[in-house]
């Protein structure tokens, strides 16, 4: 059984189109962009089931159909803060790189919002014989204690910021770098890596994920917030390979021409 929902987000009198669309309905018209009948049962496709009426039953079947990100391979990521970041972290200027015997990686800290580059100007101070920030004991005071995840750092994968405003984008992480809890990483293997990055851009994989959010969609204006366990259930689609070769083209190239532009 069908209920009828009224979407006016976007009128500044609310008061006045929920009138306006109450008449159209008694009068048997139909206001496409404010109401909508959906059987309840149907978010259930959704995982969470969130009231994510606005949007057809097609595309909330996409849920049930497709695999979620996390399969197949892929993975998402979160690390810790180090807690004391005037003794752990330090800008790249502050680093005589190439001089210092100390091992400084690039530090993803989150915060920007660039689509598939992002600089990184962090850097932490990293022990590499004990894989952990240098003389760092953690909560415990152990001297065996690692962050969260320790073993996925310095791989190659794609971030992004946990606390978005508006929309988040997705970047390209070089090996080498460590991961911190508010830029979560997704891992996934080599072949599919420049092509998923395209996807996550893409308008349709951010709307599926903001489907997914109690907080709004990209057109709110307010900050949001890219819970992992949001990312992971997004659905991704098969990419023949024809496909992947040209999104891996374009994400690459897209990679290039921000890379130039933040050297500029």
């Amino acid at each position: 059984m069908n209920t009828l929902f009224f979407r006016l987000l976007s009128h500044e009198d609310k008061a006045t189109a929920l009138s306006e669309a109450l008449g159209a309905v008694r009068e048997g018209h139909t206001l496409d962009s404010v109401v909508h009948a959906v059987d309840p049962a149907s978010f259930r496709q959704v995982p969470g089931s969130p009231f994510a009426y606005w949007v057809s039953e097609r595309i909330r079947g996409k849920f049930s159909e497709l695999p979620p990100f996390e399969s197949e391979g892929r993975a998402l990521r979160i690390g810790d803060h180090p807690g004391d970041g005037f003794r752990w972290l330090r800008l790249y200027s502050e680093v005589p790189l190439g001089v210092s015997e100390r091992d400084w990686r690039p530090y993803h800290k989150g915060g920007t919002n660039s689509p598939y580059f992002d600089d990184v100007p962090l850097v932490v101070d990293w022990d590499a014989e004990r894989q952990t920030y240098r003389n760092f004991y953690g909560r415990l005071g152990r001297p065996n204690e690692r962050p969260s995840n320790y073993q996925c750092f310095l791989k190659p994968g794609i971030t992004f910021p946990y606390l978005p405003h508006r929309r988040g984008h997705f970047a390209h992480v070089p090996p080498g770098g460590i991961f911190g809890h508010a830029s979560p990483i997704l891992q996934l293997p080599r072949d599919q890596h420049w092509s998923i990055c395209a996807l996550l851009n893409s308008d349709a994989f951010v709307g599926l994920l903001h489907l997914l959010m109690p907080r709004g969609s990209a057109g709110g204006g307010q900050t949001l917030k890219y819970e992992i366990g949001y990312v992971r259930s997004v659905p991704i689609p098969q990419i023949d390979k024809v496909s992947a070769q040209r999104l891996e083209s374009l994400a690459q190239a897209a990679y290039q021409i921000r890379y130039e532009l933040e050297l500029n």
